[in-house]
């Protein structure tokens, strides 16, 4: 193709899925002879790793699920080792690689960004890729394509605009927008969770103060471990296989963090035999697939119940196998009070230290699992299927939202920390220094030094606050320039209520008159709705970027012999 012919694409985000979307783009370029020319835009140094996996993180945050579970495919361009699966990338780079290790972040970061420097190294024959060191922070469409303002200049024209940002600063909440102001107006400490980098450089002067932390998720135990590992503190294992706490005198007096329902997360099976135990097997894979097909398809208000309905056998069946039918007579009943009410518990009274222990003996398999621990490993085996049969379809919004709903619910167990870390906070409760008494949705008032938790004996004087709460992927919330531009042009729309972007299976977006938008694409956590269970790095590398290539690609052939024909006519 004449050079005058070249495809041009600017792909905004350069973390794994940016990263994905390179590659599948080359690949298509190669396979139909097309000339492509791609920009990447993300102010990081390092494409591909993101701000989630920077590799010069600290290597105390660490991912939530382990080694035998991060599939990532080998790059389709062929090439040297780093283009390799992870497993077989991190294997090799190991000399006693576990399979039930749970990798530091910066680990998958690594990765990620040699994956990125592989690509460069290997692109086909008329394609080029550059990296574009800025933020993007507005967009206009002209007759020529898309141009786009970035470190201070505008780019462009590019025929295709993708969009593939991860976690995105929104509008802050009432409570937080009085504590910033607080903050201020006092000289209270309060700042966000990430980078982590910053909390470690802080905490240095924490010492003897109280720190709270806003959020009891894996972004609050990522804080946790930097403020007592990350203080010089270590564990040490008793004889009975329990963690101790050895202090190093530089931590916070104390550890206080609390969300709205106080309940810690539940870490996931300790080691891959456990795991197994919670295995969707070919016969009920297979019947999730239909039953989903058919709720997709079905009044909206029976969908989720024929969803869960098949939920409800792959977990009963996994439960008889283990040994324990009496659990499974109640999952059909615990899952009927999670569709209607959302987000119930069955020891919602329990102290939150007590519930830690209980989900960690049931990681341990040393105690039989509750209705919603046994759900939620039957749920995270079912995250492939759930996503082959949803995300290629244009599913009714109320659906959409419904399903939604649950899937984030469940993530109290499906997305849980590694075993170690629960046994980590209980030893930490063990030695005083993470303190779970205020954790419940407590009372907060603002005092002249921070903060008071809770009220009568259960108060807790608070000098330093960290923000762990991670925004959610609600278009009508994010406070990104651009997102918030094409949002106001109405060329980004809502796909249901409290949701992320419509778009159609191919990614392009779908504009607030019902029509597509002529080049401009979403892939990821933003188009929440449209697509489901986006938040895991699988995704990142699966089909969603894969169909948007092929589309580009269709575009990109036909406008090229277009433009042959006319040249010889």
């Amino acid at each position: 193709m004449p050079p005058s012919h070249v495809w041009r694409i600017a792909i905004v985000g350069g973390g794994p899925r940016g990263l994905a979307a390179c590659e599948a783009m080359a690949i298509r370029a190669r396979e139909n002879g097309l000339s492509v020319a791609l920009t990447l835009f993300d102010p990081e140094p390092r494409p591909g790793a993101g701000p989630n996996y920077d590799p010069a993180q600290t290597e105390l945050n660490r991912l939530n699920i382990p080694g035998r579970a991060i599939s990532i495919p080998a790059s389709p361009l062929a090439g040297a080792d780093p283009v390799a699966g992870f497993a077989r990338w991190a294997q090799a780079r190991t000399d006693a690689y576990d399979e039930d290790h749970y990798p530091p972040r910066a680990e998958l970061g690594r990765y990620l960004s040699e994956r990125f420097e592989a690509l460069v190294a290997a692109l086909p024959g008329g394609v080029s890729l550059e990296h574009a060191r800025a933020q993007v922070r507005s967009a206009r469409r002209g007759e020529d394509g898309w141009h786009l303002e970035a470190g201070g200049e505008w780019r462009g024209p590019f025929d295709d605009l993708l969009l593939s940002p991860g976690h995105l600063v929104t509008e802050p909440d009432a409570q937080l927008a009085r504590w910033q102001d607080h903050a201020r107006e006092s000289g209270a400490v309060l700042m966000d969770a990430y980078p982590s980098h910053r909390v470690l450089e802080a905490s240095g002067s924490w010492a003897g103060r109280a720190v709270g932390i806003r959020g009891l998720g894996l972004s609050a135990i990522d804080v946790i471990g930097l403020l007592s590992q990350g203080a010089g503190g270590r564990f040490e294992e008793q004889e009975d296989g329990t963690l101790s706490y050895v202090a190093s005198g530089r931590e916070p007096s104390r550890i206080v963090p609390f969300s709205l329902d106080g309940l810690p997360p539940a870490p996931k099976p300790a080691n891959a035999r456990i795991d197994a135990l919670y295995d969707v097997g070919q016969e009920h894979s297979r019947a999730f697939s239909a039953a989903l097909d058919a709720a997709l398809s079905e009044d909206p208000d029976q969908a989720l119940a024929t969803i869960c309905s098949a939920v409800a056998e792959a977990t009963v069946a996994a439960l008889e196998a283990m040994g324990h039918p009496e659990v499974g007579a109640e999952i059909a009943p615990w899952l009927a009070r999670e569709r209607t009410q959302g987000a119930t518990h069955e020891d919602a009274d329990a102290p939150p230290a007590e519930l830690l222990g209980r989900t960690l003996a049931m990681a341990n398999g040393t105690l039989a699992p509750s209705p919603g621990y046994a759900i939620g490993q039957i749920w995270r085996k079912l995250q492939t299927p759930l996503r082959k049969g949803y995300n290629p379809r244009a599913v009714d919004p109320r659906i959409g939202e419904a399903l939604v709903t649950f899937d984030e619910g469940l993530k109290r167990y499906s997305y849980g920390p590694p075993a170690r870390a629960a046994a980590e906070m209980l030893a930490l409760i063990e030695a005083d220094l993470l303190d779970l008494r205020a954790a419940d949705d407590p009372d907060i008032v603002t005092s002249a030094d921070g903060w008071t938790l809770g009220s009568g004996t259960h108060a807790v004087e608070i000098a330093v606050m960290i923000d762990s709460v991670l925004s959610s992927p609600v278009l009508g919330k994010v406070d990104d320039p651009l997102i918030a531009r094409l949002r106001a042009e109405g060329l980004l729309v809502p796909y249901g209520e409290g949701l992320g972007a419509h778009v159609t299976a191919q990614g392009q977006a779908i504009a607030a008159n019902g029509e597509p938008v002529a080049g401009l694409s979403l892939v990821g956590r933003l188009a929440i709705g449209s697509v489901i269970a986006t938040d895991s790095v699988h995704d990142c590398f699966g089909a969603a970027v894969s169909r948007w290539a092929d589309a580009v690609a269709g575009h990109a052939g036909s406008a090229a012999l277009s433009a042959a024909f006319a040249a010889t006519s």
